[in-house]
């Protein structure tokens, strides 16, 4: 956990740097919208996402210590997620509740099944997860840079849905129980005000969202050429969406 909260700390500082660089250059070069600015009471946002990377871990509950350990990594996949932010307190300090869709497919796997005569098939395999988060946080506005532009940060909780389908040969695995779980997320990122009640976002979040699925093959064995190959049949499978999640998107103000 400390090296999670270390990464996020050395990106956001390094993503913060750039974006002053770049916006506060372009400050000086170009007229700003002449929009009187004030901090919203309340902000509706919709976004596009994109997340880097998921991973699997097929079976992290068996005893064998190597296939415990066993996992897949996945490509990244899209979605569009929803969030809603209040101000509470203090000029620069909302809370904010928002949710998501994201989907990762990746065709590009294989495995290899054996018979009990050590002849092996190496078969293609895919990989489909999807996550639906509802995640609370407090969120910071930092001093504005330009009239129009503000730097914020944050971070919270969230609790995280999803379900998780294997492919292969003629098969794909049925769920039989999802078990959704809460970990810990940050993020930072940039607001720009186009219009008096319209907003430009950019977010990076960084986060270990979590969720198990238990997930079963119809059959435990394939026949081909009349040899049975084998392969595990039953999952009890750990997927984190791990990867760097970056959302662009308009937020309007009240």
């Amino acid at each position: 956990m400390l090296d999670f909260f270390l990464y996020w700390f050395m990106s956001i500082k390094n993503i913060l740097i750039l974006c002053i660089c770049f916006l506060s250059g372009k400050s000086i070069y170009s007229q700003n919208i002449p929009v009187q600015v004030r901090n919203s009471e309340l902000q509706f946002a919709v976004t596009g996402n994109y997340v880097t990377s998921a991973t699997i871990q097929l079976n992290p509950f068996l005893n064998d210590p190597l296939e415990q350990y066993f996992s897949q990594d996945l490509k990244g996949g899209y979605g569009f997620g929803f969030s809603v932010k209040k101000k509470f307190f203090w000029d620069n300090f909302y809370v904010g509740l928002s949710t998501e869709y994201i989907k990762i497919t990746d065709d590009g796997l294989s495995q290899y099944i054996y018979n009990n005569d050590t002849n092996y098939l190496n078969v293609r395999v895919t990989e489909s997860v999807w996550m639906v988060p509802v995640e609370l946080s407090a969120i910071f506005d930092l001093p504005p840079i330009t009239e129009n532009l503000k730097i914020f940060l944050g971070g919270g909780f969230g609790l995280y849905f999803g379900d998780r389908k294997r492919k292969m040969i003629l098969f794909e695995t049925e769920t039989i129980n999802r078990y959704p779980k809460f970990n810990l997320q940050v993020l930072c990122g940039m607001e720009y005000r186009l219009a008096k009640n319209v907003s430009g976002i950019f977010q990076v979040c960084f986060r270990q969202a979590q969720f198990n699925i238990h997930s079963k093959f119809p059959a435990d064995r394939f026949t081909y050429l009349g040899y049975d190959y084998y392969f595990v049949q039953e999952y009890n499978s750990k997927i984190y969406f791990d990867g760097l999640k970056l959302s662009l998107g308009l937020g309007y103000n009240f």
